[in-house]
């Protein structure tokens, strides 16, 4: 299986909490690609647009049957860490093509940022 990743060419700081479970998203739905998809590749996008942070996943695989539509624990977990960092998710199953799961993340503003920063908050950049 291949990988691929793109990013912005520019860092985006985000709160460590917000980095965390974007991390442990990523995770679980490359092990749901492995364990379920029979994809041959993978392709992560994370970009910055107007103050939202995009994550897309989408593989070449089967795709999701039927059956499996009824939500296992990894997405049921996915889910979760998304409802915790205000994430809004939104999952596409492109037969033949695979999957593509894309959250949506807003972030703090550059306001925000500069005094969390300043105060000694945390932060991941991207």
């Amino acid at each position: 299986m291949s990988f691929s990743f793109q990013r912005d060419t520019s860092p985006i700081p985000i709160p460590a909490e917000i980095g965390s479970a974007i991390l442990q998203i990523i995770r679980e739905v490359i092990t749901n690609v492995i364990k379920h998809a029979r994809a041959n590749t993978v392709d992560i996008l994370i970009i910055e647009d107007q103050g939202i942070l995009i994550v897309e996943v989408q593989d070449d695989g089967k795709g999701m049957s039927k059956k499996s539509e009824n939500k296992g624990i990894g997405l049921k977990s996915i889910e979760e860490r998304m409802v915790a960092i205000g994430s809004k998710l939104r999952i596409k199953d492109d037969k033949p093509r695979g999957f593509v799961l894309t959250e949506s993340i807003p972030l703090p503003l550059k306001s925000d940022l500069n005094t969390r920063l300043n105060s000694g908050v945390a932060y991941e950049t991207f």
